[in-house]
């Protein structure tokens, strides 16, 4: 028991000298600047208008039975048989 007891004064003793909750702070924080700021210029110079035309196709699906395409629906909700 002595002995962790000494190893949490020591680590308690690098922690305060150190101050490294600080540094971890100022690390997560400056990570996270970075993010924000790469996604904003991701975000600004993105090309809306083919991602529109690209919303704009209806999507296809290969049925398992005649291996041809078959387009989805507009319906919602539950369908009734």
């Amino acid at each position: 028991m002595q002995f962790l007891s000494r190893i949490w004064q020591g680590t308690r003793w690098f922690f305060r000298r150190f101050q490294v909750i600080r540094w971890l702070i100022l690390i997560g924080l400056t990570v996270m600047l970075g993010f924000s700021a790469w996604f904003t210029y991701k975000a600004k110079t993105a090309d809306v208008e083919n991602i529109k035309s690209t919303l704009q196709t209806k999507p296809s699906f290969m049925t398992l039975t005649t291996k041809k395409p078959a387009h989805c629906t507009a319906k919602k909700g539950p369908t009734s048989s």
